[in-house]
């Protein structure tokens, strides 16, 4: 029987599934999960991202996304400056929209930035955009401090973290990455009980929830998420914000009439802003509360 990767209990049974997929529900704390296997999780991953995942161009790239990351941004700024003398690590960089902020927006030199990137040729198409960048093709997994040539003063994790294999040891890592009193910046906007995806495609049913993006294996409440995290770092702010995606409607779901108009529905994104103390250490303490995962699932059509 599979262990939660949440409250490591082992009362967790393959019960709940799609027409592509087997997760378990946890009845301790209510989490759900599948179990990964890396090997075809990373091959996953080269399929499923390219370099036009997020625009056909870079100029696009940054329209699509660049708003909901540069509001991101100004919580974190408004929290704490960001530093054009620190060094920045961006998990999970993509065609490097973050990275065309930081430096635009906030001053940071590309020499002060180091990205991960687990795709080849968008870390490929990376590098080639900002050259003087340190772009690593490497998951977090892989990833080894020795090779930064400098201590890193902040991390940035915004909506990558449902690649990692196990959260526990993601922020374990991530822990030993970034110097001692360095900065952990992360956000989330993947829990169970989310509205809707990027996109703004309202969810009403469990294939909504579960099949649109096949690398996210973990689905838990955001109070278990901000706990989880805890364990690791000092969160010292964390803010609940609302997220509007728009979409093109070809087809007018109330009348039938094709014409073109666009419908908005909002998300929403935690963000939690840390300090990773080496000597910090606390004992975990899970939300355990299956019922409310119950309850919602039941109003998927799931019945747990």
């Amino acid at each position: 029987m599979p262990v939660c990767p949440y409250c490591s209990s082992g009362d967790a049974k393959p019960q709940l599934s799609t027409s592509k997929t087997l997760f378990h529900f946890c009845s301790v704390c209510g989490v759900v999960f599948k179990k990964l296997d890396g090997e075809s999780h990373g091959k996953l991953t080269e399929s499923v991202y390219s370099t036009q995942s997020w625009g056909e161009d870079r100029a696009e790239s940054i329209a699509a996304h660049g708003p909901r990351l540069k509001g991101t941004l100004d919580w974190y700024q408004s929290q704490s400056p960001l530093k054009g003398s620190d060094h920045y690590l961006d998990i999970g960089a993509g065609v490097g929209v973050l990275v065309h902020y930081l430096c635009e927006g906030f001053g940071i030199e590309q020499s002060n930035i180091s990205a991960l990137e687990p795709v080849c040729e968008i870390a490929q198409l990376l590098q080639a955009q900002y050259p003087a960048a340190g772009v690593f093709n490497q998951n977090l997994e892989q990833v080894d401090r020795d090779v930064f040539s400098r201590d890193i003063d902040g991390v940035f994790c915004f909506g990558v973290d449902y690649l990692f294999h196990d959260l526990n040891i993601a922020f374990q890592t991530i822990k030993s990455l970034v110097k001692d009193g360095g900065r952990v910046m992360i956000s989330r906007n993947v829990f169970l009980n989310m509205p809707c995806f990027y996109g703004g495609v309202q969810i009403q049913t469990a294939e909504h929830l579960f099949e649109p993006n096949p690398l996210i294996s973990v689905f838990m409440f955001p109070d278990q998420y901000k706990e989880l995290l805890n364990r690791w770092f000092k969160i010292t702010a964390s803010n609940v914000a609302d997220e509007k995606y728009v979409r093109d409607m070809k087809c007018d779901p109330v009348t039938g009439q094709k014409n073109m108009f666009k419908a908005s529905v909002a998300g929403k994104i935690l963000m939690m802003d840390c300090i990773a103390d080496h000597s910090y250490k606390r004992d975990a303490q899970p939300v355990r509360n299956p019922g409310r995962s119950r309850k919602y699932l039941h109003k998927l059509g799931v019945d747990i």
